[in-house]
């Protein structure tokens, strides 16, 4: 992975990173809320049982005792009526006590019939009562069995589904945390490389600055040498002209020569000699100026080149120069 220094690290998502996200982000892993496929009917049976009412039991409303009371009561009246009329014949078909009596004892058998099989109706209805109980808890017992079923399938895929979104999130993780060092690691690789070069550069420079001021420094000092030993050449000989000339140049020169930018330029100050040549000089006299004093043309070239961007921000004395 290459990396462009820029200064400050920043990270930004590789595309294998940002589709693991986005892969965790549409995963559904919250299931909806259980809820029984057959809440309704346990519901409705919940209720029913909850609501049951005790056992009680009514002649008048049991069909049965109905239909038993109709037989009866017809079967003990045919009887009554053969009984009555039975008695009858004995007296020449007049009513007689006899016959009473047996009439009224036939139509009591049937009616002794009906109130023997009350007790039988009762525990039939009680029977049917306690079955339709036990139907219902039956059935309500069945479907909580198959709820506890449903509620067992629906946690086992809540779990999966955890699970999936932990692993998930994990390879998202572990993606970010690869891409992320990789990212870093490439940055601090391209932060050593732009430290070394600039290191590299700057000693470069360094280096060559010193070899020009010294060189400058040889100049200048071979320059007063040169100045001093025809100086004294002429005084010596006292010819004519020669010696003359010679003696006006040098008072000439030691004239124009400014005590101020003297000493800034033997300090090596170069850029702040040429500050002050070109605030007092122009065109060719300032160019015989830097000669004159000995300015290396490096420096000149260099502060012809910072002049422009300079001078539009700072004021000659805050002025910074690029190497």
């Amino acid at each position: 992975m290459s990396y462009t220094y820029t200064g400050a690290f920043v990270y930004r998502p590789s595309g294998s990173v940002s589709a693991a996200k986005k892969k965790l982000e549409e995963y559904e892993y919250a299931l909806p809320d259980f809820r029984y496929s057959r809440q309704d009917e346990l519901d409705s049976l919940e209720r029913k049982l909850g609501g049951r009412k005790e056992f009680s039991y009514s002649l008048e409303s049991d069909p049965v005792y109905a239909a038993y009371k109709a037989n009866y009561l017809e079967r003990g009246r045919r009887s009554y009526d053969d009984a009555l009329a039975a008695g009858s014949l004995l007296t020449g078909g007049y009513a007689n006590s006899y016959a009473a009596s047996s009439a009224s004892l036939a139509k009591h058998a049937y009616d002794k019939k009906l109130t023997d099989v009350i007790p039988e109706l009762y525990e039939a209805a009680y029977g049917r009562y306690n079955d339709a109980y036990k139907a219902l808890d039956d059935r309500l017992k069945s479907l909580y069995g198959d709820k506890t079923r449903e509620y067992a399938m629906y946690s086992d895929a809540a779990k999966s589904r955890k699970s999936d979104y932990e692993r998930l999130y994990n390879e998202y993780l572990a993606e970010y945390d690869r891409d992320f060092k990789a990212q870093k690691a490439a940055f601090d690789a391209a932060a050593d490389l732009a430290k070394a070069g600039r290191s590299a550069d700057t000693d470069a420079k360094k280096l060559e600055l010193e070899r020009l001021k010294a060189e400058s420094d040889a100049a200048y000092k071979s320059g007063l040498l040169a100045a001093k030993g025809v100086s004294g050449s002429g005084n010596a000989s006292g010819n004519g002209s020669a010696g003359d000339k010679s003696a006006s140049g040098s008072k000439s020169a030691s004239k124009t020569k400014d005590p101020t930018l003297d000493e800034t330029v033997k300090s090596g100050d170069y850029m702040k000699a040429l500050d002050m040549i070109y605030a007092s000089y122009t065109g060719e006299e300032r160019e015989k100026t830097i000669e004159s004093y000995g300015i290396p043309r490096y420096f000149v070239d260099l502060y012809e080149k910072n002049k422009s961007a300079a001078k539009k921000t700072l004021p000659p004395s805050k002025r910074v120069y690029t190497l």
